[in-house]
This record gives structure tokens, C-alpha cells and sequence, in this order.
């Protein structure tokens, strides 16, 4: 379980919402796996993973480049990480279907993956955001 707290702000009301929400899935990922939720319950989380990576990426990345923040790549790199773990994974669900193991596999890559990536890059975005004159 993650609870968010001020050391994943980004200083982007937009971003650290959206932070907010996949912490919230992940723990609700948690719930279930602890409740011993049917594998085809977990069908959903594929959906919420690819619909968050799109628009959450999408505008994080802009976000980035439009305060000019150093982590840009760096982002876009952890970004295109995080896109290639979901593709292999879906891949091996679409074959071997969902699975208590690969249940938990998933639980624990979205759960290290946003914390070290939230903590360690998309925090950089806050100082380029309060560099700036208010408007």
C-alpha cells in the first residue's frame, strides 16, 4: 500500500491528481489481490493501465517540456519503460490469462516503477513550475 504525501508533488495540481489516481488503483489492486478476487476480475486493470499511460504521459511529457525542466528525457525514457513492461505483459495475459503470480508480478512493477519514478523525476518538474513569475 502507497499513500501519497507531500514528497510526490510535482507542483501541477493536474499531474499530481492524476499521480493520485494510480496510486488508488494500485492500492485497490492490493485489496483484491488480498481478498482472492477471481483472475477475470482483474481484466479491468489492463484498460485503466493503457488509458492512464495515454493521456497521463501525454501530458506530463508537455508539461515538461513546455517548463523546461531538465528530466524531460529522463521522463520520456522511464515513460517508454513503464510502456514496454505493459506490452510484454499484456502479451503474456493474452496467453496465459491472469494469474495469481502475474497478478502480483504487475502489482509490485506499478508499485516500485511510481514511487522511485515519481520521487526521483517527475519531482524535478516542481522547482521549473515555482521558477517561474506568477501570472
Amino acid at each position: 500500500m502507497i499513500t501519497w504525501d507531500e514528497s510526490f508533488s510535482t507542483g501541477e495540481e493536474k499531474i499530481d491528481s492524476q499521480h493520485k489516481s494510480l496510486f488508488q488503483f494500485i492500492n485497490q489492486l492490493h485489496d483484491d489481490m488480498m481478498t482472492e478476487k477471481p483472475p477475470s476480475a482483474f481484466e479491468y486493470s489492463l484498460k485503466f493501465l493503457a488509458d492512464y499511460a495515454k493521456s497521463h504521459f501525454c501530458y506530463e511529457e508537455s508539461c515538461m517540456d513546455r517548463y523546461h525542466c531538465p528530466a524531460a528525457q529522463r521522463n520520456k525514457d522511464a515513460h517508454k519503460e513503464f510502456l514496454e513492461f505493459y506490452k510484454s505483459y499484456e502479451i503474456k495475459i493474452k496467453k496465459e490469462g491472469f494469474t495469481s503470480k502475474s497478478i502480483a508480478e504487475l502489482h509490485v512493477f506499478i508499485e516500485n516503477w511510481i514511487v522511485r519514478h515519481v520521487r526521483t523525476i517527475d519531482t524535478q518538474l516542481k522547482p521549473c513550475i515555482q521558477s517561474l513569475p506568477p501570472t
